[in-house]
């Protein structure tokens, strides 16, 4: 679950922040204010979607393709 994962971040990093009921907030932020703003760029047929866990060349070229 996101949450164990964040908590054993937050051991790992010494973050003070990653406490359950920090991250649970994030969470409900996120799906009240930024899932409601990607779904309407999906609707619209607005929205890319990049994977930033490539070399940084590859992300490089593959967002150099999305703005363009």
């Amino acid at each position: 679950m996101i949450i164990d994962r964040l908590l054993l971040r937050g051991q790992k990093e010494g973050r003070k922040d990653d406490n359950e009921e920090t991250i649970r907030r994030r969470l409900e932020v996120y799906r009240e204010k930024t899932q409601p703003v990607l779904d309407y760029y999906r609707q619209q047929d607005r929205l890319s979607s990049v994977d930033g866990n490539r070399e940084l060349q590859e992300v490089t070229k593959t967002l150099k393709a999305v703005v363009t």
